[in-house]
């Protein structure tokens, strides 16, 4: 999932809890928080695939 693409990013629990609670909203849905999270990576120069990660290792340890 890491690899190929980097602009990947998987709209999964992590991510849409992490958006969720960066915005303080609910009911973000997982293609909005993709969206999200590309146009967050594109502002810090980073690649969306890295930045999901980074959200993933951060929601793995919270749980």
């Amino acid at each position: 999932m890491y690899i190929g693409r980097d602009e990947y990013v998987k709209g999964d629990v992590h991510v849409i809890r992490f958006v969720e609670n960066a915005l303080n909203e609910r009911s973000i849905g997982p293609e909005e928080a993709e969206m999200l999270v590309q146009g967050a990576a594109r502002k810090l120069g980073m690649a969306a695939r890295l930045l999901d990660y980074e959200i993933w290792k951060y929601g793995s340890k919270s749980n």
